[in-house]
């Protein structure tokens, strides 16, 4: 079996990032988490540094960098901020089925943009997606919302709203019954996979009354998909995994009896 190991090449990128990360991004990283703000000046830093999508090819107008190359980027400014290393992270993810799939009119239109650092990939829904979403859940549908971080809030906020224009969002208390139908969650003090506590859960509810059935169920800054996600692994301790799995058993039992 061989070893794995970086090139020199990829060894220098990774000092470079870290170079840069220590200047521009550690010191802004708690300021970000705190007030839930898109870092646009740590955002320029990377643009300026070709780490925003480095994973683009050079054809494109981008660094041409492999996938080992991406995930140093990543790994190094996540060292420092989680939430900033979500920009080369979700440039990735956006544009992976455009380089995979895309005709070539297409990738002419969107790379060179995102590699310009003149554009970035976000989630959004089409009008037929909304009208379908909405359909769902009025009619009784029930959506779990999970695995954002602060400063995706308010993309988020703006695609659920074309989705159920006159909803309002409620912070939600631990008298509510999602929390109680069938484990008894005895506190949202929950385990939190990256964001620093308090937990918030919040609830888009039918008719906009807290006292009827939850229509959008929404992990503020929990992010408890990863414990799911990532139980097997030894990564956090199994009690902490063990809370998130009663929070996700609690969720699918009240969307099946509501």
């Amino acid at each position: 079996m061989n070893g794995f190991s970086t090139t020199e090449e990829q060894e220098f990128l990774r000092e470079s990032v870290r170079r840069l990360v220590t200047d521009k991004v550690a010191p802004r990283a708690a300021e970000i988490d705190e007030t839930a703000e898109f870092p646009w000046d740590v955002y320029r830093a990377l643009v300026a540094s070709d780490f925003h999508a480095i994973h683009i090819p050079e054809a494109y107008g981008g660094a041409g960098g492999d996938a080992v190359s991406a995930c140093i980027v990543i790994e190094e400014i996540a060292r420092a901020c989680a939430s900033s290393s979500l920009i080369p992270a979700v440039n990735k993810l956006g544009t992976v089925g455009i380089l995979l799939s895309a005709s070539e009119e297409l990738k002419q239109r969107y790379l060179p943009e995102v590699a310009r650092g003149d554009a970035m990939f976000s989630y959004a829904l089409s009008e037929p997606e909304a009208v379908s979403l909405r359909t769902y859940l009025k009619k009784g549908g029930f959506m779990i919302v999970d695995d954002f971080r602060y400063q995706h809030w308010g993309n988020f906020e703006s695609q659920i709203m074309r989705v159920l224009p006159e909803a309002k969002i409620f912070d939600m208390e631990l008298s509510n019954p999602i929390f109680h139908s069938f484990f008894e969650i005895r506190t949202l003090d929950v385990p939190q996979y990256y964001d620093p506590p308090p937990a918030i859960f919040r609830a888009i509810y039918e008719d906009n009354d807290p006292a009827k059935r939850i229509l959008v169920m929404i992990n503020y800054n929990t992010d408890i998909s990863e414990f799911w996600e990532w139980s097997d692994t030894g990564l956090k301790p199994i009690d902490e995994s063990n809370e998130a799995y009663k929070l996700g058993v609690n969720y699918i039992i009240y969307g099946m009896t509501h």
